[in-house]
Parts: C-alpha cells; sequence; structure tokens
C-alpha cells in the first residue's frame, strides 16, 4: 500500500514537469499575468478592465494608448484685433447710469417728491400698475409716459391744481425698476441681465462680456421685442461718431450679435492699426477703407494681399486707385511711402550764416547749393568743406564689421610654432579680442572729401539727409594719440608733423616713430611720414606701435587701426 502512494506522487511530478515543459518557449501576454502577482521577475501590473459586475471575473486586457489631439491653432491669434474690440476692454465699465432725460417713466419706477411752502412734505413712491403716484392732500397723479427730464415740470402743475398758490414743487426719478434683457448670439457670456430701462445696448454687451472678438458683428447688432426687430446698432457709428440709438428697454428684450461679417486687415503707415468689418448693407471699398484706417500723408501705395477664386493674389496700387478697388474678405491691405520726393533736406553747420537746414531739387548738387550758403570769408575756410553722408556710414560701419571679422578668423586660425610661445600668443589673443569688442562700438561719421588730388571741389550730386561741414579758419594744430602730452598748439608755417611731436613732449614708449596720421580740416586722412609739412587746422596723430611676433597678425591690426581713425576720428589703441 506505502508502495502505491509512492508511485501516484512520481506520477503527479512527472504530470507538472510535463505540463511546465509544454508551456516553456511560449509568449506570456497580458492575459497570463495578474496585477499585482509577479512571475518570478519583477514585472510591472497591468492594468484591467473595469468589470461590468464587480462580481465577475473578467480576463485582463491591455488599455489602447490614449491620443489627446491637440487644440487646433487659433487662426487669430498674433493678428490685428477687430475695430471696436477696445470697447470692452475694461473689466469695469459694465454697469448702468443714471436714466437719461428722455427716459420714460413706467410701472415701478420709483419716483422722490419734495414740496415745500403750503404744504411741506418729502415721500418717495412707486409708479402703481395704473400708472400713478399718490401723493397725501393732493391725490393721484399720472406720470407712466413723462419723459425723466420733464417730470418735475408735470408733477408741479398737477400739484397747483389743487394749492394754486404758495406751493414749491420738485420732482426726481429715484430709481428705474428693475429688469431682465437677454444678451445671445456672438458674445462672450450669452444670457440674462438684469439692469436700468435706460441703460445703452454696450451696458448690456459688457455685460455679457462683450462681442466675441472673433466671431461676432460689431456692425450687425440687433434688439428684439416680442420677436419683432425694434432697433439695430453698428458700434462704428459709435466709435466714429458718437452715434447709438435710444432704447428704453423693457422687461424680456432680447440683443442679438449677429456672426462676424468679412473682415480686411489694415496695417502700416496708418492711424487705425485694426481689422475692419464689412457694413451690413455691402461690400467695403478702398475709399470706406481709408476713411476708417487713416492713413499717414506719407502713405502714397497700398499693397493688397488675398485670394481670388481660392487662389492667393496681390498687388501693389496707389491710394487713388485704391479707392475705386472692392475688397474681399481677409484682405490685408499695408498702406506705405513709396513715392520719390521732389525735393531733398540738406543741413549746413559749422561756419555759415543763416539758415541751418535747406530745401534743395532732387538733382542739386553741391556747387549749385553753395551759392545759396552764406558765409564770411574772414572766419569760414571754404576750402575745407566736405560732406558727412547717412549712405556712407552704414557702407564704412559694413566694411569695419567685415575686417573685424577677418581679423578675428586670422587670430582664431593662428598656429603657433614653438612651445614657449603659447603664453605669449594667449595673452597677445585676448588683448586683441578685446579690441575687437571695443572696435565693433564705433560708429563711423561717414566723411565724404569733395576735392580731388589736385585740390579742387568735385561737384557732388548732394543726397537727401546730407550734412554740410563748413569748418572755421584754424590758426591751432592739434596733438594727439601716443604723445607724452596731447595738445593745441598756435600753427607755424612749413613745420613738420616731428616737429610738433617734439613740442608734444615727444612719443611714448608704444609710439610709432615712422608714421604719422594727418588729418585734414577739409576731412581728409592720410598716413604720412614725421617729416610731412603740417598745414593750419590739421591733426596730427601718433599711432600706436603693433609689435607681435606674428608680422602677418601685426599688419592687420595696423591696418584696422588706421581704417578706424580714418572713418571715426577715433585712434583706438589695445
Amino acid at each position: 500500500m506505502r508502495l502505491l502512494f509512492v508511485i501516484a506522487g512520481l506520477a503527479l511530478m512527472l504530470f507538472a514537469s510535463s505540463e511546465a515543459m509544454a508551456q516553456a518557449g511560449q509568449t506570456v501576454t497580458s492575459q497570463d499575468i495578474q496585477p499585482g502577482v509577479t512571475n518570478g521577475e519583477s514585472m510591472p501590473p497591468v492594468p484591467r478592465a473595469r468589470p461590468e459586475n464587480e462580481g465577475a471575473t473578467q480576463p485582463s486586457v491591455r488599455w489602447p494608448q490614449v491620443v489627446v489631439p491637440e487644440r487646433p491653432a487659433d487662426p487669430f491669434i498674433d493678428s490685428l484685433p477687430p475695430f471696436g474690440a477696445s470697447l470692452f476692454e475694461s473689466p469695469g465699465m459694465a454697469g448702468g447710469q443714471g436714466p437719461h432725460p428722455d427716459y420714460q417713466i413706467d410701472v415701478g419706477d420709483q419716483i422722490l417728491v419734495s414740496t415745500w411752502g403750503q404744504i411741506e412734505q418729502e415721500i418717495t413712491t412707486a409708479v402703481d400698475p395704473q400708472g400713478n403716484i399718490f401723493l397725501p392732500g393732493i391725490g393721484p397723479v399720472s406720470v407712466r409716459g413723462v419723459s425723466s427730464g420733464s417730470l418735475s415740470q408735470h408733477v408741479e402743475q398737477q400739484v397747483r391744481s389743487v394749492y394754486r398758490e404758495n406751493v414749491g414743487v420738485y420732482a426726481t426719478l429715484a430709481s428705474a425698476r428693475a429688469i431682465g434683457v437677454f444678451v445671445t448670439g456672438y458674445v462672450d457670456r450669452p444670457g440674462r441681465f438684469p439692469g436700468a430701462p435706460s441703460e445703452s445696448v454696450i451696458d448690456f454687451l459688457a455685460k455679457a462680456g462683450g462681442v466675441d472678438p472673433n466671431r461676432g458683428s460689431y456692425r450687425d447688432i440687433s434688439i428684439l421685442r416680442n420677436d419683432r426687430v425694434i432697433a439695430r446698432a453698428d458700434l462704428y457709428n459709435f466709435l466714429l461718431a458718437g452715434r447709438l440709438p435710444r432704447i428704453n428697454f423693457q422687461e424680456g428684450d432680447t440683443i442679438l450679435v449677429g456672426q462676424q461679417r468679412s473682415m480686411v486687415a489694415a496695417e502700416g503707415d496708418v492711424r487705425n492699426n485694426y481689422r475692419f468689418e464689412f457694413p451690413v448693407d455691402g461690400p467695403l471699398t478702398g475709399a470706406e477703407l481709408i476713411r476708417l484706417a487713416r492713413p499717414l500723408p506719407k502713405a502714397t501705395h497700398a499693397r493688397i494681399i488675398g485670394s481670388r477664386s481660392g487662389e492667393p493674389e496681390a498687388d501693389y496700387i496707389p491710394l487713388a486707385k485704391l479707392e475705386t478697388q472692392e475688397l474681399r474678405d481677409q484682405d490685408r491691405v499695408t498702406f506705405g511711402a513709396d513715392e520719390a520726393s521732389d525735393t531733398i533736406m540738406i543741413s549746413v553747420s559749422g561756419a555759415h550764416l543763416g539758415p541751418s537746414t535747406m530745401v534743395a531739387s532732387r538733382n542739386a548738387s553741391l556747387l549749385q547749393l553753395m551759392d545759396y550758403i552764406e558765409v564770411d570769408p574772414q572766419l569760414a575756410a571754404v576750402h575745407a568743406v566736405h560732406l558727412r553722408r547717412e549712405s556712407v556710414a552704414r557702407q564704412q560701419k559694413a566694411s569695419l564689421e567685415a575686417a573685424l571679422d577677418r581679423l578675428e578668423r586670422s587670430l582664431v586660425s593662428s598656429t603657433i610654432d614653438l612651445q614657449g610661445e603659447a603664453t605669449i600668443r594667449r595673452t597677445e589673443a585676448e588683448m586683441v579680442m578685446g579690441y575687437i569688442e571695443r572696435a565693433r562700438q564705433v560708429q563711423p561719421d561717414g566723411t565724404v572729401v569733395v576735392v580731388d588730388s589736385k585740390g579742387r571741389f568735385v561737384d557732388l550730386r548732394l543726397e537727401d539727409g546730407d550734412e554740410i561741414i563748413i569748418p572755421p579758419q584754424r590758426g591751432v594744430v592739434l596733438v594727439s594719440g601716443e604723445v607724452t602730452a596731447p595738445q593745441a598748439m598756435a600753427y607755424e608755417e612749413g613745420k613738420t608733423a616731428r616737429f610738433y611731436l617734439d613740442r608734444s613732449g615727444g612719443l611714448t614708449d608704444r609710439g610709432d616713430s615712422g608714421r604719422v596720421i594727418l588729418r585734414r580740416l577739409n576731412g581728409q586722412v592720410e598716413l604720412v611720414s614725421p617729416s610731412t609739412i603740417v598745414r593750419p587746422g590739421d591733426e596730427v596723430i601718433a599711432p600706436p606701435r603693433v609689435d607681435f611676433k606674428g608680422w602677418v597678425f601685426a599688419q592687420e591690426l595696423a591696418e584696422m587701426i588706421y581704417q578706424i581713425a580714418v572713418i571715426s576720428r577715433v585712434v583706438m589703441t589695445l
């Protein structure tokens, strides 16, 4: 018997072993793993489907991946706001004001009546369903339909029918009855809003959050009473002319904001950069857009970008032609100045008499305009006249930036031949990089020398914004740069640049003894030897000596110092 139990146990073990071997190599799915139970490894639990019946046993399933769709981009983001949207930007504007004089008294209004003289009393009473107020000693007085502005006079006439003499009467509307008005359509918060009958359409729209700027119309607003339109409001009339329909609202009235009509954007040289809505009674013409957008006086042309028959289209026309143009929905009109003026503005500075700004023809030249500039020949150095021109200054700035870029590339790409040069070159590189950063801040003055190599004037054609410089006669010579004592000295005829450098204490340790920069009175800059003869009014500049190991790099740096001195009247040293 005992042997029989042993055989049975071995049989059971073999059966379990065969089941395990049968399952070996099979793919484990989510159905094979129950939540909270591991199969020998640290496996995360797989979510189970919510069972329909809590007591029922459901097989485990894998939840499908949920993909939340992105919210579509708002097509109105970064676009111009619609004209009129500012009406509802202030959160504190919603609320009623006092009744206007045309408000008609109705049932439920509170009336304050004061009398003095033969009868003295002050009472506040409500208008009853029959449209009357009751005054003690006088009786009922009909006030329904009487305007707020004439209420006092009307009540006084009724009182004097009883007390003919020695009675003073004053009556006013203490408070209007509260009513509910429905605001619906394309507004931010449609619904029913309480208010006074005398409140305006804008007041009730503000209580509803205002017109939806992306979908609502500022020009198609209807006021309905008993399903019949009693008035229409175009907020453009209010914004441009202050006109708004006067309405005594009643309980149950409805303000309906219509769907936004076609829109045209106006931008550029205009006073009103907005999206403008088509009127209810027709299209938006170019003339109407000009009236709404109010282009600046300098605007001469308009660029129209839109679509016609599903195809993109662009046009560029003068404003006169735009007036007759019929615009389409989503057109974008950009106003700009694109018409050459017949005149240019020229400024004059220095030793001259008369106005400092002159208006000349676009074809005017320097010598032509000089005939109209009055000078004192004893004070003005007419032989040293020169120009400053904005376009030249821009070109000089671009040239300087390009030269600095080349210098920076030369610095970065330079190689070191000897190991011992590394420290020296690193120090030099830091100095030059600092110099490059400072040089990028230099602003050229755009000086134009107007004399040729023989000292004769060249009759240049002037540009708008040119400045004519007429230097005063100078009997001094300026000395600056790498000298011990920079100063101004009286001019001595026939003396060289070295003479003035020596009188200024000589060169510093960093001065270059082989070259001198001379800035002439007429704006010309020359790189000369110290033996060059100096003229009255010249500036003698001692440039710094560039003494670096790499001679190619030193040459580029020296050229940069000279270029900056030429375009900006500044000698920048390391």
